[in-house]
């Protein structure tokens, strides 16, 4: 497989997105069974294309972030052949597939975080007020761990909803990589 133009390394997942760059600005995009692969010049940056964590209940994890953060199943295999305990999922956003990933390992342990610890997951919503339906159904979970609350820019109004192995999950309107998201 040659580029386009000059040398270039193979990445599975692509974090810079089409709408940033074109494709040709980039060299060539190749499928191969089904699965894209783009070729970027070797002087390319490093590029974040995924978060790899291992957790205790997969099958709680994904539910979790497929029902709180809209997230789907883009991949699915056992590292041992036929044995479900080493099962291994990559989820990500719809439209984001080739962007950014979570990746779910079994075999986990609950964080520890104290009190003050903000140590969390990010994602943003559309609204106020869907930071507010998510807090109340967390809520009614036993899941919600930061109230609703409006902080200065570039914090915006969020909420803390703590999944299955015990990460904070951050969902806020109004911060700058989000909807709403204007500076004073």
């Amino acid at each position: 497989m040659a580029a386009a133009r000059g040398t270039c390394t193979f990445l599975i997942i692509r974090l810079i997105r089409a709408s940033a760059l074109s494709l040709h600005d980039w060299g060539s995009r190749f499928v191969q069974d089904g699965v894209g692969v783009f070729c970027y010049p070797a002087d390319m940056p490093p590029a974040m294309t995924h978060v790899a964590l291992h957790v205790r209940d997969l099958d709680a994890t994904l539910a979790f972030y497929v029902d709180y953060c809209g997230m789907r199943l883009v991949h699915s295999r056992d590292i041992d052949d036929g044995d479900p305990s080493t099962r291994v999922v990559w989820l990500a956003e719809p439209g984001r597939e080739t962007e950014l990933i979570f990746v779910f390992i079994p075999g986990g342990h609950s964080p520890e975080q104290p009190a003050g610890d903000y140590s969390h997951l990010g994602f943003a919503v559309e609204t106020r007020d869907h930071v507010d339906e998510v807090a109340e159904k967390a809520r009614r979970d036993g899941r919600l761990v930061w109230e609703p609350s409006q902080q200065g820019w570039p914090v915006g109004y969020f909420c803390g909803v703590r999944d299955p192995d015990g990460n904070v999950v951050e969902f806020s309107y109004g911060q700058p990589l989000g909807p709403g998201g204007v500076a004073p």
